[in-house]
């Protein structure tokens, strides 16, 4: 399946900060044990609508190496293998090192570099990198529809800080949209409200048409951070 992945950040002062791509998503189902999921290579990468420029260009150019790849998932949607770990290793480490060398005088670039390949160093490390990826909850969503579920989000409100909200399926009269409403929305310190919602369209059989999440989090003296987050299936 083709598909357009969206991301945006919408912040206080009205500024947006967004990334797009385009991409294919492959699903084998095991039955009881679950099924395997496949990432395609990606492209078209944008970020805001711009080819990536700069510091962009490099963090896209080392994600870009984790794909393809693929996972086995359990029947509960929990990641329990990457067929071709050995394949994404050895393509992450030999990206890195072409990075290095262009960027040779860059410590920046240098230290990004080697942390990211951390994340990519075990199977179990970049399993755990996969699974809380925005990307892979949303589709884990759509692959396991009608359950209560979590979604973390990274680096939001801020950078560094991580968003966690539990969703509640809204038992709705649409036989063809799944609605989940955030329940855990209560004022935590700085953070004033929160608001949440994720959409799953389905028009026939196969992956979803369309899936959206949208959190909006008030932040007390700065005023309310909108995390948006889609994939759109695309015609073949």
């Amino acid at each position: 399946m083709a598909y357009l992945f969206y991301s945006e950040i919408r912040l206080p002062n009205g500024k947006r900060i967004c990334y797009s791509r385009r991409g294919d998503v492959g699903v084998r189902r095991k039955g009881k044990q679950g099924m395997e999921i496949i990432f395609g290579e990606i492209t078209e990468e944008k970020v805001n609508h711009a080819i990536p420029r700069e510091f962009d260009a490099i963090m896209t150019w080392m994600g870009r190496a984790l794909y393809p790849v693929c996972l086995t998932v359990d029947s509960s949607g929990k990641v329990k293998s990457i067929l071709n770990w050995e394949e994404v290793r050895e393509r992450c480490r030999e990206e890195g090192r072409r990075i290095e060398l262009y960027f040779e005088q860059s410590k920046l670039v240098q230290t990004y570099v080697q942390e990211t390949l951390k994340g990519a160093s075990t199977e179990a490390s970049l399993i755990e990198c996969l699974s809380v990826s925005n990307f892979f909850q949303l589709v884990r969503i759509a692959l396991f529809p009608n359950q209560d579920t979590t979604f973390i989000i990274h680096d939001f409100p801020s950078q560094g800080e991580v968003c966690t909200l539990g969703f509640q399926v809204d038992r709705g009269n649409d036989e063809n949209e799944t609605l989940y409403i955030a329940t855990d929305t209560e004022a935590d310190g700085q953070v004033l409200s929160k608001e949440g919602t994720i959409r799953v369209r389905c028009n026939g059989e196969g992956f979803a048409d369309i899936i959206q999440m949208q959190c909006k989090i008030e932040v007390a003296g700065e005023g309310y951070y909108v995390r948006r987050l889609e994939i759109q299936r695309l015609e073949e």
